[in-house]
């Protein structure tokens, strides 16, 4: 009897030394190459040394790893450290430091057929000012109070002079008009023909531009 429990106190004692402490479980320096397991034990305390990792991270990195292999019963047996190579591992660790000191890869953002991130969603339109008439006439004398549209031509007559157009305005009261006089606030009469006075207006815009306009005054025929 007292030899079976120095051979279970044996086996367990046994274990325990494979499970190994918490850091060696981590880095793998419980594999069977110790050459490898000790290189990356001296990397992995150099990050802590440097601050890239601090204990507390240690800590709460290697209590699953302990939790989970101290819930394992003594009657199984425990699998090695998955075997990585030094230059794997050696590229994580850096990875890691570089993570812990706010670095990251350079990364270059390629703005073609892209839009600006940083410009907003909607922009404020706009408004294309609108291209008037200016009303710049001045005080209106003569024939230049009434407009085409206020005149009915009533009667045309062709003179040795030239043509003579009779018109009334919404009174009754009759005028006469011939070529070159001006009609309205900035109107010509351009020509008078047999049937109809030809009105040339010109206006400037507000845009500087000056335009021209065609306007037809009709006879009014009988029973019209």
């Amino acid at each position: 009897m007292k030899n079976n429990k120095i051979m279970h106190f044996s086996i367990k004692k046994n274990k325990s030394q494979q499970l190994g402490s918490p850091l060696q479980r981590v880095i793998g320096a419980d594999e069977p190459n110790v050459e490898a397991a000790s290189a990356r034990t001296a990397i992995f305390q150099r990050a802590v040394k440097a601050g890239a990792i601090s204990v507390l991270a240690v800590i709460c990195f290697c209590s699953p790893a302990v939790a989970q292999k101290t819930d394992e019963t003594d009657d199984e047996q425990l699998p090695p450290g998955a075997a990585i190579s030094e230059e794997a591992y050696t590229e994580n660790v850096k990875e890691l430091m570089h993570f812990l000191e706010g670095r990251t890869s350079d990364f270059v953002y390629q703005r073609d057929g892209r839009s600006d991130p940083f410009m907003p969603f909607i922009k404020d339109r706009t408004v294309k000012e609108e291209d008037v008439e200016i009303d710049d006439y001045g005080v209106l004398t003569g024939m230049r109070k009434f407009e085409p549209g206020q005149l009915t031509v009533v009667a045309i007559v062709q003179k040795k002079e030239g043509p003579i157009a009779m018109v009334q305005d919404s009174t009754g009261k009759g005028y006469l008009l011939s070529p070159g006089e001006k009609l309205g606030r900035n109107g010509v009469i351009e020509e008078i023909t047999g049937n109809m006075i030809l009105v040339k207006q010109q206006y400037k815009m507000t845009s500087g531009a000056v335009r021209h306009r065609m306007v037809k005054m009709l006879l009014k025929r009988e029973g019209e």
